[in-house]
């Protein structure tokens, strides 16, 4: 179980510019659960938010909340 912090943060959790862990956050973050930015992940919320469950400015995936969504479950 690491944290992991930095410009490129790779880790369990992971906080930074660029960010890619289990949670991640981060103006990019990849993950299971990831905040930020641009967020892609499993669950997502962001700007630009893409994933299985999404939130954000822009949403695309399964289950999406939104100002623009793209999905067959939206809430929006």
């Amino acid at each position: 179980m690491g944290h992991a912090r930095g410009l490129i943060a790779i880790g369990d959790t992971a906080v930074g510019l660029v960010a890619i862990g289990g949670l991640s956050i981060g103006l990019l973050a990849l993950g299971g659960l990831a905040v930020g930015l641009v967020a892609v992940a499993g669950g997502s919320v962001g700007l630009l938010a893409t994933g299985g469950v999404s939130i954000g400015l822009t949403a695309v995936g399964a289950v999406v909340l939104g100002l623009i969504e793209h999905g067959p479950v939206t809430w929006g």
